[in-house]
């Protein structure tokens, strides 16, 4: 699903979820992004950068495109999703913790989308690296993403960044 698909939906849900009227809507650029990258992309150097969302005082930047997921449908819901959050984010430096917060005021905001929250959340879980695969410090950080994501309190202290563990935010 392309941004432009998408991009009055988009504003829609960011304005309804309380955004800044100010704040644009804009392409992201690519980035240098860390996590696991399997042995083919390590070979090909791919897999070291990508267009990940930002929320900036200005602009809610987000993927010019988007294809985590086979089915379309949940392409477009994580766009969706992406401009919920970024209307209810407040930075306090611990990433896991303000997307926690951020997902629970979204859902009070808009009670309707538990139902496409708990199929994104479900696609995610099923899309995340294996543990056993990952050493040192990308373990460390998967192990708090996954148990973020299964609703365990634990990954609180745990300094990440979504450059490290997020593909999209």
């Amino acid at each position: 699903v392309s941004l432009p698909e998408v991009q009055r939906s988009i504003a829609l849900m960011f304005r309804a979820a309380g955004g800044a009227p100010a704040v644009r809507l804009a392409p992201a650029s690519e980035r240098a992004v860390g996590g696991a990258r399997d042995w083919l992309q390590r070979v090909a150097g791919t897999g070291s950068h990508a267009p990940t969302g930002r929320m900036e005082p200005e602009a809610l930047s987000l993927p010019p495109r988007i294809a985590v997921h086979a089915d379309p449908a949940l392409n477009r819901a994580l766009y969706l999703w992406l401009a919920a959050l970024a209307a209810h984010i407040e930075p306090t430096g611990d990433w896991i913790a303000d997307n926690r917060h951020a997902t629970q005021a979204a859902l009070q905001t808009f009670p309707g989308l538990t139902t496409r929250y708990q199929q994104l959340l479900a696609a995610e879980q099923a899309l995340r690296p294996d543990l056993s695969r990952l050493r040192g410090r990308a373990a460390e950080a998967e192990r708090g993403v996954q148990a973020a994501l299964a609703g365990q309190g634990g990954a609180a202290a745990l300094s990440v960044s979504p450059d490290e563990v997020a593909p999209i935010w």
